[in-house]
């Protein structure tokens, strides 16, 4: 091959090369879709009765940026469930510690009730959560 042609055969070679790899890289829906789903997998993961540890996972998942409407569904749902399950937990966990004092105060009634609400409002949320996370999981399979 004459040095012209392959000095073009290598330019073409190059050009082809840089666009396959703009091709295979992932939209910007597919990277926000996967830093959603991380954030929510870290929550899930995290201890029960780590409360500390998730309430900062819950605040880091209602931060993690987010456009793509399903995207943004998902993630405020599953927000949303898990806040209602670490508030009630905490509530639960409160008044236990509290009786196991053996010296209740006149709002331990009120509290578990409020407990008790926010924990049946995440059972309610949840299988919604759990739904958006499947979406995005197989996106157009729905």
């Amino acid at each position: 091959m004459k040095p012209a042609r392959a000095g073009a055969a290598a330019a073409l070679a190059l050009y082809a090369l840089g666009a396959a790899s703009t091709a295979c890289a992932p939209s910007k829906e597919s990277v926000e879709r996967g830093r959603v789903l991380v954030a929510i997998d870290r929550v899930r993961d995290a201890p029960a009765g780590e409360i500390p540890v998730r309430r900062r996972l819950i605040a880091d998942l209602e931060h993690t940026s987010a456009v793509v409407p399903d995207i943004v569904r998902a993630r405020d749902t599953c927000v949303a469930a898990y806040r209602s399950l670490v508030d009630g937990t905490e509530l639960q966990n409160g008044v236990r510690a509290e009786l196991e004092k053996g010296d209740p105060s006149p709002t331990l009634v009120a509290r578990l009730l409020e407990a008790e609400s926010l924990i049946k409002q995440s059972d309610i949320v949840m299988p919604d959560c759990e739904r958006a996370i499947a979406g995005l999981r197989l996106p157009g399979h729905h």
